[in-house]
């Protein structure tokens, strides 16, 4: 039951991703959504990853307690629902799609998680070696990737994997690492606790030197989900305590000194999770069921 629970708060992490509003401007930077969508008869529609054909991947609840994954093609045709061919828990989640089509993610399989890769109809497990369990959350066009993995006493760390070389990601002090993006330099986006269980944001620059902690200004946890070849970061952060804690979706250019907050109306519970090099961004809302809404939006920079 430990490995269970070990899912459910990592999930409950991707849950509380970031995403966008109906319309945000902030110094030269506005935000509009494009579309809002829902997995046809789900109980929640959750994008995680979008790439630069404008394809998004992302997971959908069922009626039940089943989770399973989908593509969603730019004109907006899903896709059959993904799930695992060793997936014994109804439990298949896609986190990650890169712009040839292979997606990631992770299933429930007899014994733990597992990431997988699916790409021209064919799923591929994949563990990381001596480990746990593993989640793959975002992949990038060279094949690399990211993603989580449990160590035997239940550590949730964070990884890169370069041409095949797996490297932890270590932040001093940090818990519950979770590494959500990469871009084509590899640079990487995620979040962590720390002693006191509180969340911050972390991504790396084109050195690979890590920045952390980052916290919105007013926020109590601050994550970040994607992150696009120019450098441009999304996330969310909370601003009150407790599972239906206000969350708001966030918009980084430039280092997080130039961030926009972005709400939806009616909503207070946004999250932004994806962004491609054309600024096009995906993510979610929760109504007042907490029921999640898939969102597309499109950042664009104005004139001072």
């Amino acid at each position: 039951m430990k490995q269970k629970r070990l899912l459910i708060c990592l999930l409950t992490a991707l849950l509380t991703a970031p995403f966008v509003g109906a319309s945000a401007r902030a110094a030269t930077i506005t935000v509009e959504v494009i579309a809002t969508f829902d997995y046809p008869g789900a109980a929640g529609t959750y994008p995680r990853a979008i790439n630069n054909n404008n394809e998004i991947a992302g997971f959908a609840r069922d009626t039940g307690t089943g989770i399973f994954g989908f593509t969603r093609a730019a004109n907006g045709q899903f896709s059959e629902p993904l799930v695992d061919p060793d997936d014994t828990h109804m439990t298949t989640g896609a986190l990650g799609l890169n712009d040839s089509g292979t997606v990631c993610g992770f299933f429930w399989g007899a014994d733990n998680y597992h990431g997988f890769f699916l790409s021209d109809g064919i799923y591929t497990t994949y563990d990381v070696p001596g480990e746990v369990g593993t989640q793959v959350t975002g992949i990038n066009n060279a094949g690399d990737f990211v993603g989580v993995y449990f160590d035997p006493v239940t550590v949730i760390q964070g990884f890169i994997s370069v041409g095949g070389t797996v490297t932890p990601i270590d932040i001093p002090g940090g818990t519950y690492i979770t590494t959500n993006d990469l871009n084509s330099v590899d640079q990487v986006v995620g979040f962590y606790s720390d002693s006191s269980n509180r969340g911050f944001a972390f991504y790396s620059d084109s050195s690979g030197q890590l920045h952390y902690p980052i916290n919105a200004p007013g926020g109590k946890n601050t994550f970040f989900y994607g992150i696009n070849d120019q450098g441009v970061m999304v996330g969310g952060y909370a601003t009150q305590s407790g599972h239906s804690r206000a969350t708001h979706g966030l918009l980084i250019f430039n280092g997080p000194n130039q961030l926009v907050t972005v709400d939806y109306p009616g909503s207070s519970y946004v999250v932004l999770t994806g962004i491609n090099n054309k600024g096009v961004i995906c993510g979610y809302y929760f109504d007042s069921n907490n029921n999640g809404h898939g969102l597309v939006a499109r950042a664009r920079r104005t004139a001072e």
